[in-house]
């Protein structure tokens, strides 16, 4: 899955217009997906943080950047957020 995969990229204003305006009549969204948020734990004296680092398409790949920021950080998780199209 990826941009052309079901997914699309929309400008700022087009995002802007469906939030501000709302769907055409007619219109239903009745599909949705999963993305992937990469979240890391630092700590720095003595303080812990949470990061927000990314978000993927595909579970493979917030795996694959999980594998490659873990051994820097505290924690790392990947959480799973549901957006409609």
């Amino acid at each position: 899955m990826g941009v052309g995969g079901e997914l699309d990229i929309a400008s700022p204003q087009k995002v802007a217009e469906a939030f501000l305006g709302g769907l055409p009549e007619g219109v239903r969204r009745e599909r949705h997906h999963y993305l992937h948020l990469l979240k890391a734990l630092t700590e720095q004296d003595g303080r812990r943080r949470w990061h927000n680092l990314g978000v993927f398409l595909t579970e493979k790949d917030a795996q694959e950047a999980k594998r490659l920021v873990e051994p820097h950080v505290t924690m790392c998780d990947i959480e799973m957020i549901s957006v409609v199209l």
